[in-house]
């Protein structure tokens, strides 16, 4: 079930990308699915997790599957805007201090726009 929850959460984000209103920034965000993804999982952690287990302990239906992508379609819908901000702040902040441009940044293993959500309560 986590890899459905991963699954569900990067591909809303990519969409979500996709229909995004200016081209601007749709070409900033494009290769940002994975890092947004991560950044909503981030946020929304715990209640993920309570979902799955919740899920988890009934019987695998068409039903409860329907239910459990919904339940992160959703978590991505309302989370969206707010982890892109994150993510174009702390890409920023990574290009400026590294001195490197955007496409290096993504690449760099210690590019982590989640960092910024330690300590910050969901």
């Amino acid at each position: 079930l986590e890899f459905v929850a991963a699954h569900v959460l990067v591909r809303g984000c990519r969409e979500e990308v996709r229909s995004a209103s200016s081209a601007s920034r749709r070409g900033a965000l494009r290769k940002a699915g994975f890092y947004l993804a991560a950044i909503i999982h981030a946020q929304h952690q715990a209640e993920i997790e309570k979902v799955i287990k919740a899920a988890a302990a009934k019987p695998p239906t068409a039903k409860v599957g329907q239910a459990l992508v919904a339940g992160f379609r959703r978590r991505v819908q309302t989370g969206f805007s707010g982890a892109a901000k994150i993510f174009e702040k702390e890409l920023r902040a990574f290009v400026e201090q590294n001195g490197m441009d955007e496409d290096a940044a993504l690449k760099n293993r210690s590019f982590d726009p989640t960092k910024a959500l330690e300590g910050v309560q969901q």
